[in-house]
């Protein structure tokens, strides 16, 4: 968490609830926006409450049991 700063964008879902975002500075680079998180989600989705998600489109690469994962492509990517 040392590295996130909080910042002042939301999105809501309708199922989810309002997400906050968060911007990572690494040394003199800042990744805008690259994390988000339901801190007070909606009843249904309460077991997400407070996880930070990172956006994998944002990121240069992805490794899940040290096998590069391809990189999605979305609309926020």
């Amino acid at each position: 968490m040392e590295w996130l700063q909080a910042n002042e964008a939301t999105t809501r879902c309708p199922y989810k609830g309002q997400a906050s975002y968060w911007s990572a500075r690494i040394g003199a680079s800042v990744f805008k926006d690259i994390v988000w998180s339901y801190r007070e989600p909606l009843p249904a989705c309460s077991p997400i409450a407070g996880l930070l998600c990172f956006f994998n489109e944002r990121v240069d690469a992805i490794y899940v049991d040290d096998e590069l994962v391809p990189k999605s492509i979305t609309p926020w990517s």
